[in-house]
């Protein structure tokens, strides 16, 4: 079999592409697996597997584990006082440096994985890893949103709040996620808390999104205050479908300090093991799959909780 026949070797990142601070995955040990699979591969092939067409097919994927991908910054909203939403548009250099073309090919990745986004400070350069919300249709423009809170003094919110719309960004992805496939539990617990609603609200849009999948969807959200609830709306609208369903913990407001929109349960005490052990009632818990996902102290406390009610470790996944 000709060398044309087997599918083209992944591209190897510079030396410089590394930013040498401590990066999980690093983008050389993703370098190093994908040329295993794809010697796994071509090997299958020469040996005289059948390869499917999509898999021959040579459309290079405008997103890479190994290679940085240029977006244009198209939008960005406030959605709390911390907390904004960039809307980002695939793009490829033209003629000059300076000019770039919209890709409006699909962005192949799936609810729930992260992207690292990179950033120079000084001759340094340096990664964050975010999640996108956005839904499939935008990704099959070459579009993404993603949620991002911004630190008083965080290096990467140093740089995100000098964004301006039309610069460039580089992306690269996607990573880690949550393989979920359709109707494999009886129910979903999701337990969140701020920026951590992000995979999991992909992940939800997703499942009620798709009408055979009849996975019930129960997620605890804990915020500071109402003033301080990502997506507000968003998990509003999910709460319209027979199988989503949201209580927000929201224990620094004060009942009459606010208005619940229409059907949203809004509770003004911190989300505790009382409650979960409600939701992880014996009846139904070998049928239950957990999602956990927030900064380190949440999650630790929430393993200890759903582990408290006798869940099994298998049923337990940390974002």
């Amino acid at each position: 079999m000709s060398q044309m026949d087997l599918p083209e070797k992944p591209e190897r990142p510079l030396p410089s592409d590394c930013c040498n601070s401590g990066c999980t995955p690093c983008i050389l040990d993703v370098y190093e697996d994908l040329v295993k699979q794809w010697q796994e591969k071509c090997e299958l092939i020469k040996s005289g597997v059948s390869v499917s067409e999509e898999e021959t097919l040579e459309h290079p994927p405008i997103l890479s584990q190994t290679r940085y991908a240029t977006f244009k910054v198209v939008s960005i909203k406030p959605v709390t006082d911390d907390t904004h939403l960039y809307s980002l548009q695939a793009v490829e250099k033209v003629a000059s440096e300076t000019i770039y073309k919209d890709l409006k090919f699909k962005l192949d990745f799936q609810p729930s994985q992260y992207f690292v986004l990179q950033a120079r400070d000084g001759e340094k350069h340096f990664t964050r890893a975010y999640t996108p919300i956005s839904d499939c249709k935008l990704s099959l423009k070459g579009c993404f949103d993603v949620v991002i809170k911004i630190y008083p003094d965080g290096k990467m919110s140093k740089y995100l709040k000098n964004l301006l719309l039309g610069d460039i960004t580089y992306w690269r992805g996607p990573y880690g996620g949550f393989s979920y496939k359709p109707n494999t539990f009886n129910k979903l617990l999701m337990l969140c808390a701020g920026t951590g609603i992000a995979p999991l609200y992909s992940l939800a849009q997703s499942i009620v999104s798709n009408e055979i999948d009849e996975t019930i969807i129960r997620m605890l959200y804990c915020c500071k205050d109402v003033s301080s609830i990502i997506l507000r709306n968003e998990i509003h609208s999910l709460c319209s479908f027979w199988n989503f369903s949201a209580d927000i913990y929201v224990p620094y407001s004060k009942a009459s300090e606010f208005k619940s929109l229409y059907g949203e349960t809004l509770k003004t005490v911190r989300l505790s093991q009382n409650e979960i052990a409600v939701e992880l009632n014996q009846k139904t818990l070998r049928e239950t799959m957990i999602f956990i996902c927030g900064n380190t102290q949440f999650c630790q406390d929430m393993d200890m909780f759903v582990k408290n009610c006798n869940a099994d470790p298998k049923q337990i996944h940390i974002f």
